[in-house]
C-alpha cells in the first residue's frame, strides 16, 4: 500500500510540476505578446485573448473591471497602442503558485511596467493576483487583479 501511495504522490509531485511549468509559460506568452514594439494588428490581439476564458474578470490597477475577454482585449488594445509610443515594457515574476484544485490555480506575481515620459523613465509596480484554470490542457487566465505598490 505505501508504494502505491509513495507513486501516486510522485506522480502528482510530476503533475504539479508540469502544470507549473505551463502556468508559468501562459503569462511569459502574455509577456512577449505585450512587449511587441509593434501597435497591435488583429492577429497579436487574437493571440493575446486566446490566453484569457471568455468570462475572465480584470481589475486594473486604476480599479476598471473589466469582464470578458471581449472586453479586456479592446480595452488593452487601446492601452498598448498607447503605451508602445511610450516605448513600454512590461515584466512579471511569478512568486508563488497554489493549485485550489487540480485545474484551479492562484498565482501570484510581481508586475512591473516601465516607459519614458519626456526626458525621464517612470516605473509602476504592482502585485498581480491571479487566478488560472485548466481548459482542453491549456492554462488560462480567468481573473487577475492589479494592486499598486509604488508609494506617492
Amino acid at each position: 500500500m505505501q508504494s502505491e501511495t509513495s507513486r501516486q504522490e510522485q506522480e502528482n509531485a510530476a503533475n504539479g510540476t508540469a502544470d507549473e511549468d505551463a502556468i508559468r509559460q501562459t503569462l511569459a506568452t502574455d509577456v512577449d505578446i505585450w512587449n511587441s514594439v509593434e501597435p497591435w494588428t488583429g492577429r497579436a490581439m487574437e493571440d493575446w485573448g486566446n490566453l484569457y476564458t471568455d468570462d475572465v474578470d480584470y481589475i486594473s490597477g486604476a480599479g476598471h473591471w473589466l469582464k470578458g475577454k471581449r472586453e479586456i482585449v479592446a480595452t488593452q488594445q487601446k492601452n498598448h497602442d498607447t503605451l508602445v509610443a511610450r516605448h513600454a515594457t512590461y515584466k512579471v515574476s511569478v512568486e508563488r503558485i497554489s493549485f485550489l484544485k487540480p485545474d484551479v490555480a492562484l498565482v501570484h506575481a510581481a508586475w512591473e511596467m516601465t516607459w519614458a515620459s519626456g526626458a525621464t523613465v517612470e516605473v509602476f509596480k504592482a502585485i498581480l493576483g491571479i487566478v488560472m484554470a485548466k481548459h482542453d490542457a491549456r492554462w488560462l487566465i480567468r481573473a487577475a487583479q492589479l494592486t499598486e505598490t509604488n508609494t506617492h
